[in-house]
């Protein structure tokens, strides 16, 4: 099951990539995400790992993350080594007059048969309004950090 949200950040894209890609922010934004955990040396960029759960209704997951893909400040992608089958991607692109469009993209896929295909049904109706709340959250934060900046 695939789901996708953006949102428009009044600030640049460095800056929205550098907030969004912090290991100790992911949390503060995304609340559903209750664990963003470093785990090894390397605490982000291209082959970072992380300790991951999410709430989903009353349901924790968790899996164990790497990340895939790192192009400062454009995208930011993960993939799951165990757990819950799961590719996430930030998409930060120019919006134009200091503005940035952010989406986020989380596919993910439960384990067993037909019923599992009726799960990940049922849950994308929950998470398509976890993300939407999580860009919406990144962009109080962020936007709030840039008026601190110019201030």
């Amino acid at each position: 099951m695939r789901v996708e949200e953006s949102v428009v950040i009044d600030a640049p894209r460095p800056q929205v990539f550098d907030y969004a890609t912090e290991p100790g922010n992911v949390e503060r934004f995304f609340r559903a995400i209750t664990r963003w955990e470093p785990e090894g040396a390397k605490r982000k960029g291209l082959g970072a790992r992380y300790k991951t759960r999410i709430r989903l209704g009353s349901a924790e997951v968790g899996s164990f993350v790497e990340v895939v893909e790192w192009d400062r400040p454009g995208d930011m992608a993960w993939a799951s080594i165990t757990g819950l089958e799961q590719r996430g991607r930030f998409i930060i692109r120019d919006a134009g007059a200091g503005q940035t469009r952010v989406s986020l993209r989380l596919s993910y896929q439960a384990p067993g048969g037909v019923l599992a295909l009726m799960a990940d049904f049922v849950s994308a109706r929950l998470m398509k309004p976890v993300l939407r709340d999580a860009l919406e959250e990144l962009k109080v934060q962020v936007e709030a950090r840039a008026e601190d900046v110019g201030a």
